[in-house]
């Protein structure tokens, strides 16, 4: 009797301080879930601003994906991942991106930075052969939580652009407004 008290003791002990932490399991993502991010974008041409599509550009861009919060080590981080599309009024016309999008954003508080990157294709509806562009599309910037599902964004980024002989570099401004009910 003695052995069997000692062998549920060990087998509850463990229990004891799991329920006793008052912590989530770090396998629990409770918020994680459908995620939309609505950005306005402008662009300056840092050099070579001579070639079309190489000056500046102003748009706006739209992004649906799934958000994955992550707890561990007693910090709230989130990851998300989206598909893209938009569209960008340049100097010499406009060019209509599709894209992924990846964002990193630290400690999710009131006012929280995140970090972001892009990639994809800049499509030409007057001459897909010569003007459609590959494009990427690194950048940081604050988060502002308006509600418990809106938040604000704004950062700066570096912008690329290669296509049709030609590379044209930028750097942006976003800003935006993150939905996730």
């Amino acid at each position: 009797m003695k052995r069997l008290t000692i062998i549920i003791g060990f087998i509850m002990l463990p229990l004891t301080f799991i329920s006793g932490q008052g912590r989530r399991p770090i396998t629990l993502n409770t918020g994680s879930g459908y995620v939309m991010m609505n950005e306005f974008t402008g662009a300056y041409g840092l050099a070579g601003t001579t070639a079309q599509f190489a000056d500046y550009f102003y748009g706006f861009t739209s992004s649906h994906g799934y958000q994955w919060n992550i707890r561990g080590l007693g910090v709230n981080q989130s990851m998300s991942g989206a598909m893209g599309a938009g569209i960008f009024f340049y100097e010499s016309g406009k060019l209509f991106p599709l894209f992924g999008d990846i964002r990193f954003t630290i400690n999710k508080q009131r006012v929280s930075p995140y970090f972001m990157a892009r990639g994809g294709i800049l499509i030409s509806a007057d001459d897909f052969d010569r003007l459609t562009q590959l494009f990427i599309n690194a950048g940081g910037g604050i988060y502002y939580k308006l509600s418990r599902s809106m938040a604000l964004n704004i950062g700066p980024g570096l912008f690329l652009q290669a296509g049709g002989g030609s590379r044209e570099s930028f750097v942006t401004i976003n800003a935006g407004l993150w939905f996730k009910p």
